[in-house]
């Protein structure tokens, strides 16, 4: 996004990092009770799928570009 302010960058940096270390560090079971909060589950379940699908698993790893655009959504 063009114009980015300082404060809305370290936002992005820092809830990254928390889903990050979320999917690292949670346990199975707090892992599905909580999936709805960092991810759109449709979303990530069509990806799966389709890489599945066209056996493109290695493409899973690179060249997909996740974000986290609530940030930018004004009051």
């Amino acid at each position: 996004m063009k114009k980015i302010t300082a404060e809305q960058r370290q936002a992005n940096i820092d809830t990254w990092r928390d889903m990050y270390k979320f999917v690292v560090t949670s346990s199975d079971a707090d892992f599905y009770a909580k999936l709805k909060e960092w991810f759109v589950i449709g979303s990530a379940l069509y990806y799966y799928l389709f890489t599945e699908r066209y056996t493109m698993v290695d493409d899973r790893a690179k060249n997909s570009f996740w974000h986290y655009g609530k940030v930018y959504i004004s009051d």
